[in-house]
């Protein structure tokens, strides 16, 4: 085994491409990997085994991922070391991360009793086996208005089931709950290449529309994302797409939860994907792929949120 061709290996796999088995033996994957790099980042092809001039590009493409300084958006609050980790399936490339998924929470982070916040709080291994995580979000904060913990880490989890990997508050916190190379199934299809984020809130399908209201109970009261999500949002996508450069990836694509599902009309709503996903796809060039595009079972984004008359109903 060659120490050299290991960390190669290890070099190539950190880049987002497979070399195989971490063996130090230079293989027909190995070979292959460094072939798509050389492809990717426009470098010299090599003729059999890869040189140590090829080696040392790969080795300073790493460094300078990895030395990379990518400044964090305003008011992010890291807890992906208190969510639970149940959530997630594994780890994935960066370079299979490209595309933003937009999520509304489905419930009012407000008007939840405090005993029914008792009772989650108190049942949590039941509660995480058995409550969608959106629903069991809608009853725990993040933070106090201090900026403290809201709960401790004696049990008492912050956020810990929200499968998505961000969260954004009423008030415009940004919330990261799982690490970007990791992924967890938050939306069908885009599962993978999607980034979710979850916006909290109730909201309509079409704004001011009540028969395109959510089908939760009708206690819950009906509300509008918030100017301090909407920028929380556009400064996420803004550092998403800086982090993902930065890892050789790029952020490409954005999207509404419904297009990967049959089973979330609303989601996220015409104002989350108006005031959102339009501005975005036009400040940094992101694309939806189409106002027909689904995945899986999903539902075409409808013409009441794109502006467009391409004949989609809601």
């Amino acid at each position: 085994m060659s120490a050299e061709i290991l960390q190669f290996q290890k070099s190539l796999r950190l880049l987002g491409f497979d070399p195989g088995p971490l063996d130090g033996q230079m293989g027909s994957r190995t070979r292959g990997a460094a072939h798509d790099a050389a492809s990717k980042y426009g470098w010299p092809q090599q003729n059999g085994d890869p040189t140590p001039e090829f080696m040392a590009l790969v080795a300073g493409q790493v460094f300078k991922i990895q030395s990379a300084k990518v400044e964090l958006p305003p008011n992010y609050v890291d807890l992906t070391r208190v969510a639970a980790t149940g959530w997630r399936k594994g780890p994935i490339a960066w370079t299979d991360r490209y595309a933003l998924t937009l999520h509304q929470s489905g419930c009012p982070l407000t008007d939840i009793p405090d005993a029914e916040l008792a009772f989650f709080k108190q049942h949590d291994a039941i509660v995480q086996q058995a409550t969608p995580s959106l629903m069991r979000w809608a009853k725990q904060r993040a933070v106090d208005e201090d900026g403290k913990p809201a709960f401790d880490a004696q049990g008492n989890p912050l956020y810990v089931a929200l499968k998505a990997p961000f969260g954004i508050t009423y008030s415009g916190k940004i919330l990261q709950i799982h690490p970007v190379d990791v992924w967890g199934y938050d939306a069908q299809g885009l599962s993978k290449r999607g980034i979710g984020v979850e916006i909290a809130g109730l909201f309509c399908g079409i704004e001011g529309d009540m028969s395109t209201r959510p089908g939760a109970p009708a206690s819950w009261k009906v509300q509008s994302v918030t100017d301090a999500q909407i920028a929380a949002c556009k400064e996420l996508a803004r550092y998403l797409k800086r982090l993902l450069q930065a890892h050789g990836s790029d952020l490409r694509e954005i999207h509404p939860h419904r297009c990967a599902t049959d089973d979330r009309r609303p989601d996220p709503g015409s104002k989350v994907y108006q005031k959102i996903a339009i501005p975005l796809m036009a400040e940094l060039g992101l694309t939806d792929c189409g106002a027909n595009f689904t995945l899986g079972k999903g539902m075409k984004t409808p013409d009441a949120w794109t502006g467009q008359n391409n004949g989609i109903p809601y």
